[in-house]
């Protein structure tokens, strides 16, 4: 099992029309983006996921060590080129992207 999971997680949400990036914003008890956290988690299928965020230091829940949080990009694009550079030398057999929002 050598998969990766991407979440992409770091965009503004200025379509959306709230102040706060919509992959913060709660639902069912949790910001949106954690729901993919979970799922990916409890599948067991991905050796390693990485969570994609505009800053790094909002995230203030503790995840394990097969969670990796980065800073994004200024476009979607640059965040999945950034993702994919991070697990590259890893050499995965798989990797999924994934939008949190």
């Amino acid at each position: 099992m050598n998969n990766y999971f991407i979440i992409l997680a770091s965009g503004s949400g200025k379509r959306f029309g709230t102040k706060k990036p919509k992959q913060y914003l709660p639902y069912k008890n949790k910001e949106l983006y954690e729901h993919s956290i979970v799922k990916s988690v409890k599948s067991g299928l991905f050796k390693k996921i990485v969570l994609v965020v505009d800053n790094p230091k909002k995230i203030k829940k503790k995840y394990s060590s097969k969670i990796l949080i980065i800073k994004g990009g200024k476009e979607r694009s640059d965040s999945s080129l950034l993702a994919l550079k991070r697990i590259k030398k890893l050499k995965p057999n798989n990797v999924l992207i994934h939008d949190a929002a």
